[in-house]
């Protein structure tokens, strides 16, 4: 079980996604690895539920139908109990990358140090790759 900084519960991740396929499966891969995770498929939904400061990680996907991921990571960085955000899409352009970067400030990942960042094991990190389109 991946644990959060105190050693005694699972990192709690919520997942936000309005394809539930997505939805499913990330959800799925991570409760494989032992996280908590929830899901939520609009930004606005995400932002209550991460209000509570209970998430050590958000995997947020770039398009969603009433916020963007990118307005998402506005209202998040604002906040005092953030979580670590994972940011993905598969209709990206270098534009939409570069205005979430830039609301956020701090450095994409590239889906290659997504087990890295994530502590997935190599089953599920294979999974993951092999659904990306990115390098």
């Amino acid at each position: 079980m991946k644990q959060n900084g105190d050693g005694d519960r699972p990192l709690r991740v919520l997942v936000v996604d309005d394809e539930v396929s997505q939805l499913q499966t990330l959800a799925a891969l991570l409760n494989a690895e032992g996280f908590d995770v929830e899901t939520c498929s609009t930004g606005r939904e995400a932002l209550e539920r991460l209000g509570s400061g209970t998430f050590g990680v958000a995997v947020v996907d770039l398009l969603l139908p009433d916020l963007s991921g990118a307005e998402l990571l506005g209202e998040l960085s604002h906040c005092e109990n953030s979580p670590h955000v994972i940011l993905y899409t598969a209709f990206a352009s270098y534009e939409s990358a570069r205005d979430a970067v830039n609301l956020w400030r701090r450095p994409p990942i590239r889906v290659s140090w997504f087990p890295r960042c994530t502590g997935l094991s190599g089953r599920a990190s294979s999974s993951v790759r092999a659904n990306s389109k990115t390098p």
